[in-house]
C-alpha cells in the first residue's frame, strides 16, 4: 500500500448520494474502518470533508488509489465561499474515523439564495424552522461545518443554499446527528446576495483618514444608536455627496468604508445605466434601486451612485425630455430611499455644477464633502502607501517626492510609483538591495513625464512650472518670497494676532518684462500647484 492517496471532491446531486466517500477496499483495515462509518478526510491544512465510507472493489489510477468524496459538509471553510472541486494528494494518515453522536444543542446560521427567500422566511418563520430541523435532519456535522445543500430537493424548496453549524458541543473526533430533543437554534439568516456583497476587498489609500473616520460615524452611528434616535425623534443625515477631481479617492474611499464597517455595499455609475432604448436606463436604475432597499430589509446597506452627474443633469429650458424624466425619476428614488432606515444613500462627481440643485437640497444629500488635491503631507502618506508593496526597503525621502508632485492626486501618485518600480523592475527582481536614494531620483525622474490629472480638468493651465533664474528685480522677489514664508511659516502668528494674511497680488508692467515667469518659478521652488488663465480664457468659460 502506498503512502499517499489522490482524493477527488465532487458536488452532490440529491439526498441519496449526501455525504458518501468511495474508498477502495484495501484502505479500509489501514484506516480501522468499516462500511458505514463516518470520517473526517483532510485535504489542506484546517480544511477538511465529514463522509460516510463506501467501499470499491479497486479504485486503482495511474498515480496511486483513488478517494471520491463528497464536498457537501465541509469542515473550516468560511461562509460564502465557493465549494471545493478539486484534486488532492493526501495521506492515508489524514482519514480519520468518527464516532457518531446525538447533539443536544446546536446553534446553526442559514443561509439563503436571495433577499426574496430571506423576506418570505421572516413572514413563515415557523414553518421555515420545521423545514430546516428536518432538513438538518439528513447531514452529519462537526463544530464550525457548512452544509452545502443547494442541490437538496428540500432545500430548494424553501430556497436554502447553506447552513453554517456555529457550534454544537462535539469534540474533533464526534460526528453529530440531529434528534427528537435536539435544540436547534438560528443565530442568523442571510442571503447569498448580501454576503458576496458585504465581503468587499481592501483599499490601499492614504491621506483620507480624517473623512473616513467622518464617513464611518455617518454610517455607523445611526446603526448603533438606532433605538435612541428614534425615541428623541432625531433623523441623522443619510445622504452624502462626495465631490473631487477625477482620481482623488472618491469610490475608493467608499469601498474601504464598507469593508471596514461591514456594510453591504450596492454600486452602480450612470455611465452603466444609460442607454439608447427608451425606457430601458429607468428600468435599470429602478431595478437596483430595489435591490438596495430590500437588501436594507436584512441589514445596513450602502447605496452608491458613481458619476451621478449623468443620471441628473441640471433641468433648463434647453433640456430635453429624457434628461427631464431621469432628474425626476433619480429625485423619486432619492425619496423612496431616505424612508428605508437601514440605507445610506452616498453619489460622487466630479462636476458638482452639473448636477440639479434638487439633488443637493437638504433631506437628499445634505452632506457634502470635498475631496481637494492632497497637500505635501497627504501626497506623502499617498506614496507610503503605495510603495509598501514594491519598495519595502524604502523608509525615507518620500518627503521629497511629495515636495516635488503638486497637484498630484491618489491615480497620479500610484502611476508614479508603478512607473517607477517598471524602470527599476531588473533591480528589484536581483538580490542586490536598492538604496533609498536611487528610488527616490528615479520616483522624480517619472513625475517630470506624467501630468497631473488637475491639469487635465483645466484646458487653459500652462506646463508644469520650471526652476528658471531671473535677473534683476530683487525687491519684488523678496517682496514675493516673503508673502509665501508668511503664509507657510507663521500661520498660526497671524491668527493668533487677528491679522489678516495678504490673499491677492497684483503684478503690473510692460509686456515682456517677466510677471508670468517670476509667479511660475516662486511656485516650483514652493512646490504649489500653478495654474495660469488669460482674460480670453475666462470670458470663452462664461460665454
Amino acid at each position: 500500500m502506498e503512502k499517499h492517496v489522490i482524493l477527488s471532491c465532487v458536488q452532490s446531486h440529491g439526498p441519496e448520494d449526501q455525504q458518501q466517500c468511495l474508498i477502495p477496499s484495501l484502505c479500509l483495515p489501514v484506516i480501522n474502518g468499516t462500511i458505514g462509518s463516518f470520517v473526517r478526510v483532510r485535504y489542506e491544512e484546517n480544511k477538511s470533508l465529514v463522509c460516510r465510507l463506501i467501499p470499491l472493489a479497486s479504485s486503482y489510477c495511474e498515480q496511486n488509489f483513488k478517494i471520491i468524496a463528497c464536498s457537501c459538509v465541509s469542515v473550516g471553510c468560511d461562509k460564502g465561499t465557493s465549494l471545493t472541486l478539486n484534486n488532492y494528494k493526501i495521506k492515508i494518515s489524514d482519514i480519520t474515523i468518527l464516532i457518531p453522536v446525538t447533539v443536544r444543542n446546536v446553534n446553526v446560521t442559514v443561509i439563503l439564495r436571495s433577499v426574496e427567500d430571506v423576506l418570505k422566511y421572516r413572514s413563515k418563520a415557523r414553518q421555515y424552522e420545521k423545514t430546516l430541523r428536518r432538513l438538518l435532519i439528513q447531514y452529519h456535522f462537526m463544530n464550525h461545518s457548512r452544509l452545502h445543500c443547494l442541490n437538496n430537493p428540500l432545500a430548494k424548496l424553501i430556497g436554502v443554499s447553506e447552513i453554517y453549524i456555529e457550534s454544537c458541543g462535539l469534540s474533533d473526533d464526534e460526528v453529530g446527528v440531529i434528534g427528537l430533543d435536539t435544540e436547534m437554534k438560528i443565530n442568523g439568516v442571510e442571503s447569498e446576495d448580501r454576503i458576496k456583497l458585504s465581503h468587499q476587498k481592501a483599499v490601499s489609500i492614504g491621506g483620507l483618514d480624517n473623512v473616513l473616520a467622518y464617513l464611518r460615524l455617518l454610517v455607523s452611528e445611526p446603526w448603533i444608536k438606532q433605538r435612541d434616535f428614534a425615541t428623541s425623534g432625531i433623523s441623522y443625515p443619510s445622504g452624502v455627496l462626495l465631490i473631487g477631481p477625477p482620481g482623488s479617492g472618491k469610490t475608493s474611499l467608499v469601498r474601504q468604508l464598507c469593508t471596514e464597517t461591514g456594510t453591504c455595499l450596492i454600486g452602480t455609475t450612470g455611465a452603466d445605466l444609460l442607454s439608447p432604448y427608451e425606457g430601458e436606463t429607468e428600468e435599470k436604475l429602478s431595478k437596483i434601486a430595489e435591490k438596495a432597499r430590500m437588501l436594507s430589509e436584512e441589514g445596513p446597506c450602502v447605496f452608491f451612485i458613481d458619476e451621478i452627474d449623468a443620471l441628473c443633469p441640471v433641468r433648463t429650458k434647453e433640456s430635453t425630455l429624457f434628461c427631464v424624466k431621469l432628474t425626476a425619476l433619480v429625485l423619486l428614488i432619492i425619496d423612496k430611499c431616505k424612508e428605508c432606515s437601514n440605507l445610506m444613500l452616498m453619489a460622487a462627481t466630479n462636476r458638482p455644477y452639473d448636477v440639479d440643485p434638487a439633488i443637493r437640497r437638504s433631506g437628499r444629500f445634505e452632506v457634502e464633502i470635498l475631496l481637494n488635491v492632497p497637500s505635501s503631507e497627504e501626497r506623502e502618506s499617498i506614496l507610503k502607501t503605495h510603495c509598501q508593496n514594491i519598495f519595502s526597503s524604502l523608509y525615507e525621502g518620500l518627503d521629497i517626492v511629495a515636495n516635488a508632485t503638486p497637484g498630484f492626486v491618489g491615480a497620479d501618485l500610484k502611476s508614479l510609483c508603478e512607473m517607477a518600480a517598471f524602470k527599476l523592475e531588473e533591480k528589484l527582481k536581483s538580490e542586490v538591495p536598492l538604496l533609498p536614494q536611487e528610488i527616490i531620483e528615479t520616483m522624480l525622474l517619472c513625475a517630470t513625464t506624467i501630468i497631473p490629472s488637475i491639469h487635465k480638468n483645466l484646458e487653459f493651465i500652462t506646463a508644469i512650472p520650471k526652476v528658471s533664474l531671473i535677473g534683476g528685480l530683487h525687491e519684488v522677489k523678496q517682496q514675493l518670497e516673503e508673502i509665501f514664508i508668511h503664509h507657510a511659516n507663521y500661520a498660526e502668528a497671524y491668527d493668533n494676532l487677528n491679522l489678516k494674511r495678504p490673499k491677492g497680488i497684483l503684478l503690473y508692467g510692460p509686456r515682456g518684462c517677466g510677471k508670468t515667469r517670476l509667479i511660475a518659478s516662486i511656485a516650483s521652488t514652493r512646490g504649489c500647484t500653478f495654474i495660469s488663465a488669460n482674460a480670453s480664457h475666462l470670458l470663452s468659460l462664461m460665454w
